[in-house]
């Protein structure tokens, strides 16, 4: 046996645990999708291909171990697999797709190998117990990478990479420090949105566009520099950012957004 086709398990709620050869290669789309009862297995060590959500809604599966071997993960594979508290990504796998762990609640570690350079949109979304990640050979992220990821405390941001994408760290409550290089061009939409533990942060001189409601909800916020390649800041960008006192730069702006600082009561320059 060398794959396992798609939907070949769908909804087969009654498995338990699975013994696959080690002569598989690839595990087809939604192979084992929604099996809720499956919890324990071993992937075999020639496995190349998990498919898109090859294993999505399997609340149970406590514990994945991926081989070397393994290439490619589809997008979803593992969404919503709640009981997965680690994940190590091997070696060779170059991108990590749309939604690959998305709602992973319970997932606590997760290891990237120095291969993996792009991390697609909602990859990591509502993983609310990752509170750090070692994303330092990254050089893509897409939009909503860690949205909703309401542990994360602190992150870095790899030099190469261009743009913080829509959402990225959306509702991220206790993020405290975040670090942007010097290669940001444009901050996305809602990319810090009720990002409410942020008491500063450095916009990179390279920064020409500030997203609709980027910083919005940001409400321990005491400062803000807006370099001088920026000229419109977006709606509702600093808005309820209710700690901001001071805005300084600006003089590029040649447009200031809907509520771009509405209610941000405590600002006086």
């Amino acid at each position: 046996l060398t794959k396992i086709g798609e939907s070949a398990f769908f909804a087969c709620s009654g498995i338990t645990s699975i013994d696959f050869p080690e002569s598989l290669i690839e595990i087809g789309e939604s192979a084992f999708k929604n099996c809720t009862g499956l919890g324990k297995f071993e992937i075999p060590g020639n496995l190349e291909i998990i498919g898109k959500e090859a294993f999505s809604g399997c609340r149970n599966i406590k514990e994945i171990t991926l081989p070397s071997s393994i290439k490619v993960i589809g997008a979803s594979a593992f969404e919503n697999c709640k009981g997965i508290s680690e994940i190590t990504i091997p070696e060779g796998v170059v991108e990590l797709p749309t939604s690959a762990f998305k709602g992973c609640s319970g997932l606590v570690t997760v290891s990237l190998s120095e291969t993996t350079e792009q991390i697609g949109d909602s990859a990591f979304y509502g993983c609310t117990k990752i509170e750090s990640i070692d994303i330092s050979h990254v050089k893509y992220l897409g939009a909503e990478v860690f949205s909703n990821c309401s542990s994360l405390v602190s992150i870095e941001i790899p030099s190469g990479v261009t743009a913080v994408g829509d959402s990225l760290f959306e509702k991220c409550r206790k993020l405290e420090t975040i670090k942007l290089p010097d290669t940001i061009e444009t901050i996305g939409a809602s990319a810090f949105a009720s990002c409410s533990s942020i008491v500063s942060i450095t916009i990179p001189d390279n920064v020409s566009m500030i997203g609709d409601n980027a910083f919005e909800g940001c409400s321990k916020l005491t400062s803000i520099h807006i370099p001088d390649k920026i000229k419109k800041i977006g709606m509702s960008s600093f808005k309820d950012c209710s700690a901001l006192q001071s805005v300084t730069g600006m003089k590029g702006v040649t447009e200031i957004g809907y509520k771009a600082f509405s209610n941000c009561r405590k600002l006086s320059e």
